[in-house]
């Protein structure tokens, strides 16, 4: 994912990657052609014409609104814990999980407010979450790639790969989560809306 060095300390980042779990169903052959002609009449992808029919059952509370599989996240006191694949991240105080959001964000092609910025396919954005560790997302074709590694060693913890959708969800639970977190010293000088 990153052919730069992120930590310019002469450590080359190597990166195992998690491949995302994917199901098969049987779908009858007439109701594929219909998806697929749904898909192209909407102009994008069958993956996205079910993640759209998931989106509303989450907004109609019809399913709950968590990405097991993907993440988890557990807020205590004025952190979060929050898990991507079964990947532990440091723990993240509210300007760390708001930065992890706006960069999920950025890679899903979403506009952040307040936010004058762009990422470009191909393109690399990293931040430190703690002590060594870095968080940094690219967008590849259709996909947002997420890496956490340690740049002190030059050690990927994990790399993985998700649709736009799915980035942008769990950007949108770390902001929901983030949001009850108990203020702290650095949060008296943002503006929390």
């Amino acid at each position: 994912m990153f052919e730069n060095n992120p930590s310019n300390t002469g450590h080359h980042v190597s990166v195992s990657n998690i491949k995302p779990e994917q199901i098969t169903f049987g779908l009858p052959r007439e109701r594929g052609v219909q998806l697929r002609a749904l898909a192209a009449a909407r102009g994008t992808t069958i993956v996205s014409v079910i993640e759209e029919v998931i989106a509303r059952a989450v907004e109609a509370g019809e399913i709950s609104d968590e990405l097991k599989g993907f993440g988890e996240i557990i807020p205590d006191d004025d952190t979060l814990f929050v898990t991507i694949r079964g990947t532990a991240l440091p723990a993240l105080d509210y300007v760390k999980a708001i930065t992890v959001a706006a960069m999920l964000d950025l890679a899903a092609g979403r506009p952040v407010p307040d936010l004058d910025a762009e990422l470009k396919e191909d393109h690399d954005f990293l931040f430190g979450i703690g002590g060594d560790m870095v968080f940094g997302v690219t967008r590849y074709s259709r996909a947002v790639l997420i890496v956490i590694a340690d740049v002190s060693n030059g050690d990927a913890i994990m790399q993985t790969s998700t649709t736009p959708s799915i980035a942008s969800d769990f950007a949108r639970l770390l902001r929901k989560h983030a949001s009850t977190l108990a203020p702290s010293p650095k949060m008296s000088m943002l503006k929390v809306a």
